[in-house]
């Protein structure tokens, strides 16, 4: 079996472990960051007065607060979310006050029954 390939469960608990505090970090920790911040189910957020629908896959975080997690610069956020992008990995939706990422394909990667299927067929 190629150990490349298959999931592992990776809580999102590891966010408050002391390997993960180091800064800054790399782009495959912040990518994975967002994968951890994004929703698994449906949820509605309250900003302001206005009530946002956040799908599974998604979530609402601003750059500032992004950079400061990561220990970036906003350019440097901003830069590697639009490489994301570009890459479709990840699609932006920016308003005036709030910025909305949706996680490219996170049904595909997050799908309990896929993973079972998965394991049961190699072994």
């Amino acid at each position: 079996m190629d150990k490349n390939k298959g999931y592992i469960s990776l809580h999102r608990d590891i966010r408050d472990h002391w390997t993960w505090k180091d800064k800054p970090f790399s782009k495959g920790q912040a990518w994975t960051d967002i994968l951890m911040e994004v929703n698994h189910t449906d949820n509605k957020v309250v900003l302001g007065n206005e009530i946002i629908n956040i799908k599974r896959g998604q979530t609402i975080w601003s750059i500032l607060d992004m950079s400061i997690r990561w220990g970036w610069s906003r350019k440097k956020t901003k830069n590697f979310l639009l490489m994301l992008q570009k890459d479709e990995m990840l699609y932006i939706k920016s308003t005036t006050k709030y910025t909305i990422l949706t996680v490219a394909n996170y049904d595909l990667y997050q799908n309990m029954e896929q993973q079972k299927k998965q394991r049961k067929n190699n072994k």
